[in-house]
């Protein structure tokens, strides 16, 4: 796994460990630095969240349908931690 964007990575880790399951927009409001500013290497979007997400071992996702504002459904990416097997 590349290094880039660990901390960040390390961040999403821990707050779904203390929040349970989230969504990447979640994420991307809630995860702040000891400040409460937003991180350094924070992704652009919940679509660049995803992908970087989807390359680590730790992550999994399920989807799940939401309602839409304006009607009709849409897909969401719910991420949690892995089952560590010992």
């Amino acid at each position: 796994m590349k290094l880039k964007n660990r901390n960040y990575r390390n961040r999403c880790a821990e707050f779904i460990d203390y929040n349970g399951p989230a969504t990447s927009s979640t994420m991307l409001n809630n995860i702040k630095n000891y400040l409460g500013q937003p991180c350094g290497n924070t992704p652009k979007n919940a679509k660049a969240l995803s992908m970087l997400l989807k390359r680590d071992d730790r992550f999994e996702y399920e989807i799940i349908k939401a309602d839409a504002f304006m009607g009709g459904k849409h897909d969401l990416m719910l991420w949690k931690l892995k089952e560590v097997e010992e």
